[in-house]
């Protein structure tokens, strides 16, 4: 009879246990490379490692809502500025899904993935280009030992509102890109183990929408 009681609480005592808690955080080491267009010689200067801080903190909860803050800060070798963002999350603790009506814009979607071996597609917002992706299942992976689900998106995004700082940018120019991403997710909690992505950007003309030069080739990941 034991046994049958704790058969029938299983279930509600791990879902309990997976709840995001009111100081969740997270962050991850990543390896970050880019490659700038130089526009005088029409070539790129060369691939060169960056440093990048890519990390999650929540900074105060709403009832069941945990206001999350994420970055993303991408510099030189030397410390210059190359991409940064910082963007306001608001994420149920029992589903790990945006709450529209909270954070700095509405999302739907999931923070990371979906949880519960759940290998349907869902929608996922990278910080980086802060639109939401359809991640698209795979296959399944085994990483260091744990099985992982993998899925995938292309996609092109626009990112001139996080790079004004460039010469011309939002005011005749804009940067577009074309990238693709994965992601690696544990099933049964939707934690993320592992990302990549990579994309070439371009300057456009804001009025024509015409694409003029290459900007950047980059890429990033965990490791």
């Amino acid at each position: 009879a034991l046994l049958a009681i704790l058969g029938l609480w299983a279930p509600f005592i791990a879902k309990e246990l997976l709840e995001m808690p009111t100081d969740y955080s997270y962050s991850a080491d990543i390896i970050s490379y880019d490659n700038l267009y130089d526009a005088a010689s029409q070539q790129y200067t060369g691939k060169t490692q960056s440093q990048t801080t890519f990390n999650y903190t929540t900074v105060r909860t709403e009832g069941t809502t945990n206001i999350i803050n994420a970055v993303f800060d991408v510099r030189s070798q030397e410390g210059e500025p190359i991409f940064s963002v910082t963007r306001e999350y608001a994420v149920n603790q029992e589903s790990y899904q945006h709450v529209p009506g909270y954070g700095d814009e509405n999302r739907t979607g999931y923070l990371f993935g979906t949880s519960g071996y759940n290998k349907d597609n869902f929608t996922y917002w990278h910080i980086n280009y802060d639109q939401p992706l359809t991640m698209i299942f795979q296959n399944e992976e085994n990483i260091l030992g744990l099985n992982t689900y993998h899925y995938k998106a292309n996609f092109t995004a626009d990112q001139t509102a996080n790079l004004a700082s460039l010469q011309d940018v939002g005011t005749t120019k804009g940067i577009n890109l074309d990238g693709t991403i994965d992601l690696w997710i544990e099933p049964y909690t939707g934690e993320l183990i592992d990302y990549q992505d990579g994309a070439t950007a371009y300057y456009y003309d804001l009025a024509t929408g015409e694409r003029l030069s290459p900007w950047n080739q980059f890429s990033n990941q965990i490791f």
